[in-house]
């Protein structure tokens, strides 16, 4: 795709910044997440740790872990962060009634933006957890966020999914993308501008790239934080997503970006992406340099971001899968097991964030 240079950024009709573009592809009417999502193996665009039941019976684990670093309060309430198909909500749920933390009223919250998702989870839900599978000291709702109760924030594969800006560094500065509407024609392309100075600002402390790097960033990192801070207190939270950092871009490790759009499984460009908005899913790695900072800045603790085979085998993966055994063939445990710690599965290359309120 030729990309025009042009050195003004003032908006005009069929113009806008990379970030309100993915915005609307993503989250408008008869976008992606909207209309079209589909989320699993075969058939569907992509799939997440979220749809293997290890990954949730494993985080059961760690938040028992945490209410009793808590002090064992009477209540603990569970927001998870786009909850997907409710694969991960049905295995934590069944997981939590078998943990010997009856004495705690437990609330799930399913924090979900796409109305055609939370038809999905309501129907999974609904048909896989009866109301004999539920204890009553649970309770399963969606949105309902309380703020006066310990809350624990479970996100896989959010942060990636943030509105970014398209930037190029240049000898004389930084640029970012512009998406361009053809009238004539009804199709789009990319247009460089001289960046915004926030974007700019971002870009120098968070990316800071070889000249003729092309990269992303994320100010919508900021408010997102900000906004989980008020939430509740106290809280713990943690994202799980494939990253990068200040000092990876530095490098060069990444010099076309790493924005690309997902569907049926493949790997799309931006050319795809631009041609099929709201058809496709767009992604870009967690910039993790520009996320710790944003979650400081909204005053939470920030622990030292760690590989996800770290997290998960320190909180107890194999005793989980081990438990399993007589109920799942060893073969299907190990796959998962391999799927989510290991090398060439999403083990080192997803990152695990946790940020907590002070306690």
């Amino acid at each position: 795709m030729a990309l025009k240079r042009s050195g003004s950024h003032q908006a005009t009709v069929g113009e806008q910044t990379f970030a309100h573009f993915m915005d609307s592809a993503l989250y408008g009417p008869g976008g992606y997440y909207s209309e079209h999502v589909s989320i699993g193996r075969r058939g569907a665009d992509f799939y997440t740790a979220s749809s293997l039941p290890l990954f949730a019976k494993t985080l059961v684990r760690w938040a028992a872990g945490v209410w009793r670093r808590w002090g064992k309060p009477a209540a603990l309430q569970i927001v998870e962060l786009g909850p997907g198909e409710g694969d991960f909500a049905v295995s934590f749920c069944e997981a939590w009634s078998e943990q010997e933390v009856r004495e705690c009223k437990l609330r799930y919250v399913l924090a979900e933006v796409s109305p055609i998702l939370r038809r999905r989870q309501q129907q999974r839900l609904s048909a896989q957890i009866s109301v004999a599978h539920i204890p009553t000291v649970m309770e399963v709702v969606w949105d309902d966020i309380r703020s006066d109760w310990p809350t624990l924030i479970i996100a896989n594969e959010v942060l990636d999914a943030l509105p970014v800006e398209r930037v190029r560094r240049t000898e004389e500065g930084w640029e970012q993308a512009w998406v361009v509407l053809d009238k004539r024609h009804g199709t789009s392309r990319l247009e460089w501008r001289t960046a915004d100075s926030h974007v700019a600002r971002l870009a120098n402390e968070y990316v800071d790239c070889p000249v003729n790097g092309e990269a992303e960033v994320a100010p919508a990192l900021v408010d997102f934080f900000s906004s989980l801070r008020f939430w509740a207190i106290p809280i713990t939270a943690v994202f799980f997503d494939y990253g990068i950092t200040r000092e990876e871009w530095q490098a060069g490790a990444r010099p076309f970006g790493t924005l690309r759009g997902y569907r049926r499984h493949r790997v799309y460009g931006i050319t795809e992406i631009l041609d099929q908005a709201g058809m496709v899913d767009i992604t870009a790695d967690v910039n993790w340099s520009h996320a710790c900072a944003a979650a400081e800045q909204a005053g939470f603790t920030v622990l030292p971001l760690c590989s996800q085979a770290h997290f998960l085998m320190e909180h107890g993966i194999l005793q989980v899968a081990e438990g399993l055994a007589s109920r799942v063939s060893w073969s299907k445990m190990a796959a998962q097991i391999k799927q989510l710690t290991l090398p060439d599965g999403m083990g080192e290359r997803f990152s695990v964030l946790e940020i907590r309120t002070e306690e």
